[in-house]
């Protein structure tokens, strides 16, 4: 099974070629360096995502993007340069809340990706948010109800201020995502802190990446990677961490250099960012490791405390790099990097792993058995010292109902999540193995 994973989607026989190929990539003839980088990946204390892991067979690609406002002048312009991405094999976040008829501009989009032929790669899914006050609010809530439609899309409708929508629409939301698994809730104003540096000059944070994880400006672009919370002595040492962590940014900020850009809007405010998106995998697998339950009072406090010590430990590089490359365009010349930490789903690099669990998720066989409340607990204990956001599905048993699903979106907007998910189990004919409502999470 790995063997077939490895080849599959990058192109490898075996571990160690990935290994290698990607540690000189990235290291670019700097020898003592690489066998950083190298000993960091063959370890598994860290995997860069899913295009990373293609260095040095194909070009590096963004791993998600975000276009921002679309509207009826721009679509076209939008549609062209949304081609180019897929054709990169990124995913796209959109706010369609410029268009007269977001619906039928998003089933343009649905078909577009859907004809890009990536060959034997699978493609990146997408976001599409609509405000929560635009006049067909309610026909894009229900623009997934039919099982399987626009399959290539999450949709989730964004509040420009949590808890600022009206509670009868909210009802309507639950009411869909119950039957379908969609949409979502993005809260722009929890979105808009994104960490230590501003960027006033960029358009507004309107959407995030497919899968949450990330809330960026207009044009912007990210890359990924996480820290395997299973490896080795990773969670359990923190000299192993804070090491793992500073290679870790180091790897995913040379990413950025090598990056090929399909446009030059894109280039110039992704070089001006330099945003990275460090995270964690096999959360649950670490627990079970200590013996903490995943729904404990202890399971909460052990994540606050990784959450800041990583991006703690991350902030300090990028002042580092900083010092030795140059600062980003942002934050009064402190850090290499506008934003540097997010939880991304991890779909494909957990593959590579020995690890049972997502990112943070609970174990698939407890997922639909931990209270809603626990789910959201735990994504905001992460949250806490996160700099972007999280991606992360409240799991509910097949059982649960309507005013259930409203339950978690209260529940979520009242503790201040950045964004909110909610997947029922056997909601969609052909669901994710993992039940989480994540479209082209190969990350």
């Amino acid at each position: 099974m790995l063997l077939k994973h490895l080849q599959d989607r990058y192109l490898a026989g075996e571990w160690g070629e990935i290994v290698e190929r990607v540690a000189a990539k990235l290291a670019a003839e700097d020898v003592e360096l690489e066998a950083e980088f190298a000993e960091v990946l063959q370890k598994k204390r860290f995997l860069p995502a899913g295009n990373t892991l293609l260095a040095g067979v194909c070009e590096l690609t963004p791993n998600c993007s975000v276009l921002g406002w679309v509207s009826d002048d721009n679509f076209d312009e939008i549609l062209a340069l949304s081609k180019k991405l897929w054709t990169q094999r990124t995913g796209i976040g959109y706010n369609l809340s410029g268009m007269h008829d977001p619906v039928s501009a998003l089933r343009t989009l649905s078909r577009a990706n859907d004809a890009i032929d990536l060959g034997h790669r699978p493609k990146r899914g997408n976001m599409a948010v609509l405000n929560s006050d635009h006049p067909r609010i309610r026909e894009f809530i229900t623009c997934k109800a039919r099982d399987g439609d626009i399959y290539n899309f999450n949709i989730s409708v964004a509040v420009p201020r949590a808890g600022d929508i009206d509670e009868d629409l909210l009802a309507y939301i639950a009411s869909l995502a119950w039957r379908t698994g969609d949409p979502g809730l993005v809260f722009l104003d929890n979105g808009e802190q994104y960490g230590p540096n501003r960027a006033d000059d960029l358009q507004p944070v309107v959407t995030c990446v497919p899968c949450g994880e990330q809330f960026m400006h207009a044009y912007e672009t990210c890359n990924l990677g996480s820290v395997n919370l299973n490896a080795d002595d990773c969670c359990l040492d923190a000299n192993v961490l804070e090491h793992t962590v500073r290679v870790a940014v180091q790897m995913l900020d040379r990413v950025i250099d090598q990056l090929v850009f399909p446009d030059e809007r894109l280039e110039k405010v992704s070089l001006a960012a330099r945003r990275i998106g460090l995270g964690v995998t096999g959360w649950a697998d670490a627990l079970q490791r200590r013996g903490i339950a995943y729904n404990s009072k202890a399971a909460l406090e052990w994540a606050r405390d990784l959450s800041k010590f990583i991006t703690q430990v991350a902030e300090d590089e990028s002042k580092q790099l900083a010092e030795k490359y140059g600062a980003c365009a942002y934050g009064g010349g402190e850090y290499r990097n506008i934003s540097m930490t997010c939880i991304a789903p991890t779909g494909g690099i957990t593959g590579l792993t020995e690890n049972e669990g997502y990112a943070i998720e609970p174990f698939f066989k407890e997922a639909t058995t931990v209270d809603y409340r626990a789910h959201i607990d735990m994504q905001l204990a992460w949250q806490s010292g996160i700099h972007n956001a999280v991606s992360k599905t409240v799991n509910l048993p097949r059982t649960a109902s309507i005013n259930k699903v409203f339950q978690v979106y209260k529940y979520a907007m009242k503790k201040g999540c950045k964004g909110i998910t909610v997947y029922r189990d056997g909601c969609k004919q052909h669901q994710p193995v993992a039940l989480v409502r994540c479209i082209g999470c190969e990350q």
